[in-house]
């Protein structure tokens, strides 16, 4: 039943450092998995600002803030030097220039690193919602 779901695909990439693959389309929903920059995925839907994609056997979501349908490139616009490929629209809108962009590597992500390892599940975030301290 899943690889059916799955016939009229297309392919999302990740547009931020490390994305969460969701069980549900919600925020507070548990992660199937974190996936990293770059990464491409097969989705069959997006309702409601969530893909639908398939990874390692399993149906999640993932939010359209932390990917873009990937169209791969025009063979036209890159002969006559037209156009920008994804990334570098991606790149533009946070920001970074072609150049700039290439020094991302010796940027330090150790605090972004540390905090992604605190898991808070669903009924913790829920009542610090509901106690008002959110």
């Amino acid at each position: 039943m899943l690889e059916m779901l799955f016939l009229c695909s297309f392919v999302i990439k990740v547009q931020v450092y490390k994305a969460p693959i969701k069980y549900q389309p919600d925020f507070f929903s548990s992660n199937i998995a974190v996936i990293s920059l770059g990464e491409k995925l097969n989705a069959d839907t997006l309702i409601g600002g969530w893909y639908r994609v398939k990874y390692e056997g399993k149906i999640g979501y993932i939010h359209n803030s932390a990917a873009r349908r990937f169209k791969g490139f025009n063979l036209l616009q890159i002969k006559k030097g037209e156009g920008k490929d994804d990334d570098a629209i991606s790149l533009a809108a946070k920001g970074f220039t072609e150049e700039n962009a290439k020094s991302t590597s010796s940027y330090d992500f150790r605090g972004v690193e540390y905090l992604e390892r605190f898991n808070v599940n669903t009924k913790e975030i829920r009542d610090f919602r509901k106690g008002g301290g959110l």
